[in-house]
């Protein structure tokens, strides 16, 4: 009874707040993705870094943000100034950010991303997940917009 109320050292929550945010999350944006192998889901940021140090540029992976109820983040490896690898973790995507966009569609658009770890082409991996782009005029004569994701550095 007392792990159920215990605040995670460094964090505003129990465990079991974090633990209900990452099923709800799932539950809610993330069931196909969960399904189909696209998350690791349960690792520390230190654990990612030993896993994608030694991967090439734009290899990614999925993971649920341990420092935030309900968050799904992408870490992946960028090149330093100095040429050496380093390891980014995009600010995570809660479930109302992925209902305004998708997390097939925000990868998509991350032209920095290439494969999912270990070495599966993104597109390979999440085509299925991908909205298909529209082209031309709907019905009432608009051109389609939309929102896109980019990341600041």
């Amino acid at each position: 009874s007392q792990f159920n109320k215990e605040i995670l050292l460094g964090r505003g929550f129990t465990f079991w707040q974090w633990f209900d945010g990452v099923l709800d999350l799932t539950k809610r944006c993330l069931r196909s993705y969960w399904s189909d192998r696209l998350i690791i889901g349960f690792i520390s940021k230190q654990y990612v870094t030993s896993l994608l140090l030694n991967e090439p540029d734009g290899t990614f992976l999925l993971r649920f943000s341990d420092s935030e109820i309900g968050g799904i983040t992408i870490a992946h490896v960028i090149r330093g100034q100095d040429g050496s690898p380093q390891i980014e973790n995009i600010q995570p995507f809660s479930a109302k950010d992925l209902s305004i966009r998708s997390l097939g569609d925000r990868i998509r658009d991350l032209a920095q991303l290439k494969n999912l770890y270990p070495k599966k082409p993104k597109d390979e991996a999440f085509r299925s997940h991908y909205k298909p782009e529209q082209m031309g005029k709907d019905g009432r004569g608009y051109v389609p917009a939309t929102i896109k994701m980019t990341v600041e550095r």
